[in-house]
């Protein structure tokens, strides 16, 4: 299997913009190399010991345009539901706000599923301990940069990203 250094995928990442991501907002990153990943902000309270973190859908509908019309089909994410900080939303290898959709117009699961690995179990939206179900992330603050290698991983099967 060849190996590409994470290092090496963190710098396919693009373009970005600062902002206050709130539920609704639709954003894009971008990837050298490879296009622009739509994404979502499905939830933007949702509770991590003291910090409030933003649940994110990026979806597998690369595109080479950024301003393509995207499906936004919640049954076709790249990567399972994220769970990132406002930080993500900045200049230099961001994520950039390019919309915003209506509650109505978002096509969203009602719950959302996270194993955390500290304490081996399942928890929902709202932090309660459940049984597993899908998709399901991970309990743990993510960014961009291990976004972008779980979906440069995704779309390069035969490639181990390595420290």
């Amino acid at each position: 299997m060849k190996q590409v250094k994470m290092k090496e995928v963190i710098n396919l990442l693009e373009g970005g913009k600062k902002a206050k991501p709130e539920r609704g907002d639709l954003f894009i990153m971008h990837m050298k190399g490879i296009g622009f990943i739509p994404g979502l902000v499905v939830k933007d309270d949702f509770k991590y010991g003291s910090e409030e973190l933003c649940i994110i859908y990026l979806y597998n509908e690369i595109s080479a345009e950024r301003d393509s019309k995207f499906t936004l089909d919640k049954n076709n994410l790249i990567v399972p539901p994220a769970l990132v900080t406002t930080m993500d939303w900045r200049a230099k290898g961001g994520f950039e706000n390019i919309g915003r959709l209506r509650e109505s117009d978002m096509n969203i699961f009602p719950n959302h599923c996270f194993y955390d690995r500290l304490r081996r179990r399942y928890v929902d939206n709202n932090g309660e301990v459940c049984e597993k179900f899908e998709p399901c992330g991970i309990r743990a603050i993510s960014n961009i940069g291990s976004k972008a290698i779980g979906i440069y991983e995704k779309l390069n099967p035969d490639i181990e990203v390595v420290e």
